[in-house]
């Protein structure tokens, strides 16, 4: 407070918005008086910037009105804002002053609680915005209250307009929406939070999100639940990942049961076409018909092979031999393969990237592996259509790998499309389209090994397969593989067979399996051309004779009980360094054939064998 003349109380607030005086007699002093003062003791606040701020009896003073005084001691007083308003009067002289002191600091601290309220409701606003899901809260009535930004753009709208609204308003599955409802009413009836762990999301184009829900009750300060928080995650991507995974661990899991089965499978067919082998030459003379069942005999049994031929692939047991190729090439002569044998009404078309492809691979089963997604499009495609098969390379980072959905190493990798125009499948058809024996073909028209084989022989490379299709628009298959910069020496590859001599000098033969019907059949084979055979029943067996007996050759089999193949071989190896190993299996975990192949095993003997193919890997052997 200050005392300028005959005015004993004098103040003016900040920003000069309010102005109040105290007199101590009846005598009128002019606004001019006070802005005159002013202007000494408050510089900065010049007359023409306070002229007009003030009223008095709610009439604008003139610069030189006076302030009426109303009896002694005292005065009217009116205090305005800077948007005109009226905000306090008084009369008393005592309490004017500090009234006036205590509006003017009220009214700054206000505006700087307001200032303060509405940055802190800006930056909760922007946390709740930058929340990777949906946020909102509903009112007991399904009403929103409020949503943050991603709930709005999920629903097509804004964060203002979604308030007032619910879900029914936005969301076209009503079903949905009921279901949501339910669970609100829950939370708030109940007033206890609730997890949902997965459910759908429609949003208002129709789109289908799986989202992950927690929901709140919010109570009031008196105890009551009118409103609940919902916090939702989308887990739509990351749920085609754990399914993609799940695929392929049930594949995985197929796989190994295949394996198994075609081991013991190849076991039984390696007697039945051994036997049919045995058969034939003594079946000569007899009637025409006697001969013809076991030619039927021994058909159903290489028909039976094949089969288990193309278990063995989706399981990647199958033992490759592996050579740089150019995949041009490998795909050149796939398509010319395929062109000899789909219908005229089909247009293979090709479409290759102008640098070389090379890369490591079995040839025949890679090639074979296209052939079948070929024959795939062809039946997909009845009344006719086109197939292309297209390349291109590619590095995939780490990151790429991740989010590839399936197992890759970084790297560079060529990519080869077999694009249909058929009919295309639906989801349901795309995520079993790998599993063996699935088929979407009439009963007798398919196994449903094909696919389920190129994926194994794919991923016997290192490579993988993806299928993108709709129906009424087509497939499109890709397949992966790991890019060679150049080629290189044939790698992993068994010495051809030559054709078998009809005689050859007597060698004494380990024979080493743990199923006795191969053991017998085998035997009587190599005896009936002059072979000396020793059996073992297990590679423990096996390791015991040949600590005490000599031997020309030893035929192995890689699943064993006690002792298995890849073993017994280093311990063989190591007593009997001459005597030449065949390594002979229907069934091998991937990649154990061609480690002893070059580790200095003689040759590979795939079962079920013909009588043939045994004499001619003993001569190979030696």
């Amino acid at each position: 407070m200050r005392t300028f003349g005959t005015a004993k109380t004098y103040y003016v607030s900040p920003g000069a918005t309010s102005v109040a005086i105290t007199v101590d007699d009846h005598r009128p002093f002019s606004f001019a008086d006070v802005l005159r003062q002013t202007k000494s003791a408050y510089p900065p606040y010049a007359p023409a910037a306070m002229q007009k701020r003030y009223i008095a009896a709610s009439k604008p003073l003139s610069l030189f009105e006076p302030f009426r005084t109303i009896g002694f001691g005292y005065t009217l007083r009116l205090v305005k804002n800077s948007d005109g308003e009226v905000e306090a009067a008084a009369t008393d002289e005592a309490k004017m002053g500090s009234l006036v002191l205590a509006l003017a600091e009220a009214k700054a601290e206000l505006s700087r609680l307001r200032e303060g309220a509405f940055a802190q409701s800006e930056f909760l606003r922007n946390v709740v915005d930058t929340v990777p899901g949906f946020v909102c809260v509903k009112a007991e009535n399904g009403r929103f209250v409020m949503a943050n930004k991603g709930m709005a753009v999920a629903y097509g709208t804004t964060t203002d307009d979604i308030v007032g609204k619910s879900d029914f308003d936005f969301n076209p599955d009503h079903a949905e929406v009921q279901k949501f409802g339910e669970d609100d009413h829950d939370v708030i009836a109940n007033r206890r939070a609730k997890y949902i762990p997965a459910e759908k999301f429609t949003t208002r184009e129709g789109v289908e999100r799986w989202i992950q829900t927690t929901k709140v009750p919010l109570f009031e300060r008196d105890g009551s639940c009118r409103h609940l928080l919902a916090v939702a995650l989308d887990i739509t991507e990351r749920r085609k990942l754990e399914s993609d995974l799940s695929n392929a661990q049930k594949l995985q899991a197929i796989g190994r049961l295949a394996g198994g089965i075609a081991h013991d499978f190849n076991n039984a067919l390696t007697v039945i076409l051994g036997a049919c082998d045995t058969l034939q030459p003594a079946l000569r003379g007899l009637p025409n018909a006697i001969q013809d069942d076991c030619r039927m005999i021994a058909q159903s049994a290489q028909n039976a092979a094949r089969l288990t031929s193309e278990l063995l692939a989706f399981s990647r047991n199958a033992p490759l031999r592996k050579v740089v190729v150019d995949l041009h090439q490998t795909i050149a002569r796939a398509s010319s393969m395929l062109a000899r044998t789909i219908d005229r009404s089909i247009r293979i078309e090709t479409n290759f990237s102008s640098e070389p492809s090379y890369a490591l691979i079995d040839e025949s089963s890679v090639q074979s592996a296209l052939l079948n997604l070929g024959l795939n499009a062809r039946d997909a495609m009845p009344g006719g259509g086109v197939i292309r098969l297209s390349t291109t390379s590619l590095f995939l980072t780490e990151l790429d790998c991740r989010e590839a959905g399936f197992e890759f190493l970084p790297g560079l990798y060529h990519e080869i499309s077999v694009i249909d125009s058929g009919c295309g499948m639906d989801e349901a058809t795309e995520a079993r389209v790998f599993e063996p024996f699935f088929t979407t073909k009439a009963q007798g028209q398919g196994t449903g090994l094909g696919l389920s084989s190129v994926y194994g022989t794919i991923r016997s490379h290192g490579g993988n397969v993806r299928v993108y299709s709709d129906p009424g628009h087509g497939s499109v298959f890709k397949v992966y593989l790991p890019a060679q910069m150049q080629p290189t020496a044939v790698e992993h590859e068994v010495p051809p067979a030559p054709s078998p001599p009809i005689e050859s000098r007597p060698l004494r033969v380990l024979l080493v399996d743990d199923e006795p019907l191969v053991r017998r059949q085998t035997r009587r084979t190599l005896v009936r051309h002059g072979h000396l055979v020793t059996e073992a029943t297990d590679g423990a067996h096996a390791i015991d004779l040949v600590e005490c007996q000599s031997f020309d050759v030893v035929i192995l089999d890689m699943v064993m009980p006690k002792l298995g193949g890849d073993m017994a071989f280093e311990r063989i190896r190591i007593l009997a360094p001459g005597a030449r190993v065949i390594i002979a299996s229907g069934f091998s975990p991937e990649g154990r054939v061609e480690a002893l192949l070059q580790k200095g095993a003689a040759a590979f003997l795939q079962k079920p064998y013909r009588e043939w193919e045994l004499v001619a890997a003993l001569v190979a052997s030696m």
